[in-house]
């Protein structure tokens, strides 16, 4: 494994020098900008969730184009128009917003296996926050989703009935002026979070896009120091058998100016007595005023009553430039083995894609991800995607 890291290391150096030849925002961390905690731009303090009054200006600001749309006009007034209603003041204690994610997926386009196109409904949610005080020391937040079928909410599980599911609800509140506390349904707190729910430090951890646990969060953020601890008893809208008690640590340091360095720990335990703990490293590095590079790193170890251990590992990493303001390039790197102990299969993802924020409250991805399976019996054939995506947020 570690000979397999090493490999990668003059990749990613190369990557990071090729990257500071021009600007780059990453997605959805904004490190390179300056913003390396998630709260500024969110309610939730470890990311993702809705964004706040300031995550909205700053979206329509610095982030989305001007070119088709409000070319003439100042980012400030961009900035002041970012609201649900636009330019419309809404009462302090009624934040609402509408989301919706839309992916067109074709396999191994151009080849002999090619499968017909596939349209997913990925994301139709709505949010709301409310406020008990201007100061927003105290808050609730909601997360209502709708799926097409109830086997597109597993784990999760929807409103009987209806095809409605709870993503989030919580309550946050502000202790002192660096504790918070989050009590309710929500994400667990691990690792870098961004979009790909599919991704190998999301969806194989089970920090995909339908595992939120009822938990407690305690977040503590000072200077450069930032501190998660997070018990959490599992979904307690599925049968209990599939409720998976467990806690998560996480930490972050900011070295230097953009240069945050982390470590995440999770420990869980399943209705089989199976037991998992994974150990990951990650870093979020921005160089000169837009560039930026993700990494993440894990080993997670799984062992049951009466079986023997067993250590998969992954690597992931990110890196988006920017040609002008509102279009990107983004690419990706994805390793996975199932076994680090013994000759077993390994797994291996690169991406490469453009994102598009051509103006306010509308992004679009079109992206190429290139897979492959290292058997160590059988050479598999390399697979393709193509996908599209589409994202409207209100």
């Amino acid at each position: 494994m570690l000979a397999i890291f090493l490999s990668f290391v003059p990749v990613l150096t190369a990557i990071v020098v090729f990257f500071s030849t021009v600007e780059v925002h990453a997605y959805p961390e904004f490190i390179g900008m300056g913003y390396t905690g998630c709260m500024t731009c969110h309610y939730n303090g470890a990311g993702n969730g809705g964004l706040n009054d300031y995550g909205r200006g700053l979206f329509a600001a610095e982030i989305a184009s001007k070119l088709l749309w409000n070319s003439k006009k100042t980012d400030e007034s961009l900035s002041e128009k970012s609201g649900f209603l636009g330019s419309k003041t809404l009462p302090f204690w009624f934040r609402p917003s509408l989301k919706y994610r839309g992916l067109t997926l074709e396999k191994n386009p151009g080849g002999k296996e090619l499968q017909s196109r596939t349209y997913y409904q990925m994301q139709q949610d709505f949010n709301l926050h409310i406020p008990f005080n201007e100061e927003q020391t105290l808050l609730f937040a909601l997360n209502l989703g709708t799926v097409t079928t109830e086997a597109a909410a597993t784990p999760n599980k929807t409103f009987s009935g209806s095809l409605i599911l709870t993503r989030e609800h919580y309550l946050r509140g502000q202790m002192t002026e660096y504790f918070w506390f989050y009590l309710g349904m929500m994400d667990k707190v691990f690792g870098i979070r961004h979009p790909d729910h599919t991704a190998v430090n999301r969806g194989f951890l089970g920090l995909g896009q339908n595992d939120q646990v009822h938990a407690l969060v305690l977040h503590y953020a000072k200077d450069s120091h930032e501190f998660f601890f997070n018990p959490f008893v599992g979904n307690l809208f599925v049968k209990s058998k599939a409720q998976i008690p467990g806690f998560t640590v996480h930490y972050e340091h900011d070295i230097e100016e953009m240069f945050r360095v982390g470590v995440s720990f999770m420990r869980d335990r399943d209705a089989v007595a199976v037991e998992k703990n994974t150990l990951a490293l990650l870093l979020k590095k921005g160089i000169q005023g837009g560039h930026s590079l993700l990494f993440e790193t894990g080993i997670k170890n799984a062992v049951g009553s009466n079986s023997k251990a067993t250590n998969s590992a992954y690597i992931w990493s990110q890196a988006t430039m920017r040609f002008v303001r509102g279009l990107f390039f983004q690419s990706s790197m994805e390793y996975f083995k199932g076994d680090i102990s013994k000759l077993s299969t390994e797994n291996l993802r690169f991406g490469i894609g453009l994102l598009a924020f051509p103006f306010q409250r509308v992004e679009f991805r079109v992206s190429g991800v290139s897979g492959r399976t290292i058997n160590p019996v059988v050479v598999d054939k390399d697979s393709w995607d193509l996908m599209s995506q589409l994202h409207l947020s209100f």
